[in-house]
Formats: structure tokens, C-alpha cells, sequence
């Protein structure tokens, strides 16, 4: 039984309910015991251990164990707990499974933000209301690297900066007076390093210099209007 993943320095509990052949709750022959295997081998130093009965209950046991670095515990492994006991002569036992992992790093700030630092990935330094908007942070850039093509973003009134997006080319779209026209849209990464930040851009002041068409001239274009937007990429209109 798979009893779920965990972290260093916190406790595992799990249990065992003794059966008789016919399923029903029965009192073990002896204490059941139990010993611990790290990555299928066991520990050294042994980790082992005697049930304690729950509540008096018929044949339930149940016990914890301190995950620590001084019991011998590390991040990023697999342990498997077996328990054994003797019911009516005949001997039986269960096993769980766990793992212990590197957790995220998680800072507060007055705001209830989060600034999220994963120990083994490069992750955007940003503040972010929760894991899920940190992982589309995250992902970003990969997304855009296999995907995307360079283009030029201008901000109003500033210097252009070479960024990467996806450009989805000579859509149909309506216009104010309701007639169609083409329209491109760009996806880019949502930070002011990489891509364009939503906190920053002034739809209507706006350019980027990309081709409309492939294999013609990179010309500059207006951002008219932003058409989606999350924690790690925005969707942006230009015409």
C-alpha cells in the first residue's frame, strides 16, 4: 500500500488490522513487528519496531516513525515498510510504501505571495500566489524554446528587446465595424526579462517586429489588445 509522499523531518504513521481466513477481525498470535527497507535493501542502521494495539480494537495496531536524518532517512529516496505477525499459526504481512522528496522552498511575504525556489530546477525568481502559477512560470521558457521564433518588442516611448514567441499567422478576426480581417497573435513568456510583462505593456502603444507572412520582411506591428493571459505566458492581438 502506497501511503503517500513525504518530507524529511515529519512522521510516517500506517497501521495493520489482523484478518482470519474469513476476513474477520482477529487477534494476532504475537505482536506484529515491522522493519524498514530503504530503495529495496534494509537500513543501516536497522530501523525496526513493535506495533502498539489501537483502542483496545480486535487486532489493530498501528505505529509512527520519526523520518529523520539521525534514524537514517535522506531526501529523494523510496522506502518500503514490512509489517509481520502470526495469526493462528500462520504467518503473515503487509507492506507500505512512501517516499521522501526535496520540497519546495516556500517564502511568505506580507502579501500571503509566495516566492517559490525549487532546489534542483532553475525557476523564475517572480512572486506567485501558488504552485500551480509557479510550475507555468517554470515551463515558459522550454515551451517557448521549442516552439517560438525571435521577433523585437518595443514599448512605447522605449528601446527595442529581443524576446522569443509563438506566432500564430493570418487568422480570421472581426474589426470594429464588423468586418473581417486578418490577424496575427503572439504568445510570449509573462515577465519583463524574457517576454513582456502584463503589468507593463500599453496595448495601442505597443510594437513588435516580426513577418506576417513567412519568408517576407519583418515589419513593425501594433499590440492591439491582450487575448489571454496566466502566470507564465500571455496571448497578445496585433494587427
Amino acid at each position: 500500500m502506497y501511503i503517500g509522499e513525504h518530507t524529511l523531518n515529519g512522521t510516517v504513521s500506517f497501521n495493520f488490522q489482523a484478518l482470519d481466513g474469513s476476513g474477520n477481525p482477529v487477534d494476532p498470535d504475537n505482536t506484529p513487528t515491522y522493519t524498514v527497507y530503504k530503495n529495496n535493501v534494509a537500513m543501516v542502521p536497522a530501523v525496526t519496531g513493535s506495533m502498539t494495539k489501537i483502542e483496545s480494537q480486535t487486532g489493530f495496531y498501528g505505529d509512527s516513525i520519526e523520518i529523520t536524518e539521525a534514524n537514517g532517512f535522506v531526501n529523494d529516496s523510496s522506502y518500503v515498510i514490512r509489517v509481520t505477525a502470526t495469526i493462528s499459526g500462520i504467518s503473515t504481512c503487509k507492506t507500505y510504501e512512501f517516499d521522501i522528496a526535496t520540497p519546495l522552498t516556500l517564502i511568505t511575504d506580507n502579501t500571503r505571495a509566495l516566492v517559490l525556489t525549487a532546489v534542483t530546477s532553475e525557476a523564475p525568481s517572480e512572486i506567485y500566489d501558488n504552485v500551480f502559477d509557479y510550475e507555468l512560470a517554470a515551463e515558459a521558457s522550454n515551451f517557448l524554446t521549442a516552439f517560438g521564433c525571435p521577433i523585437v518588442y518595443t514599448p512605447a516611448g522605449g528601446s527595442g528587446r529581443n524576446i522569443i514567441a509563438i506566432i500564430d499567422r493570418l487568422e480570421p478576426g472581426q474589426l470594429t465595424n464588423n468586418s473581417n480581417a486578418p490577424m496575427t497573435t503572439i504568445s510570449v513568456a509573462n515577465n519583463s526579462t524574457s517576454g513582456i510583462s502584463a503589468a507593463e505593456i500599453d496595448t495601442g502603444g505597443d510594437k513588435v517586429t516580426l513577418a506576417i507572412r513567412r519568408g517576407e520582411t519583418a515589419m513593425q506591428r501594433r499590440i492591439t489588445s491582450i487575448i489571454s493571459q496566466d502566470a507564465g505566458m500571455m496571448t497578445l492581438e496585433v494587427r
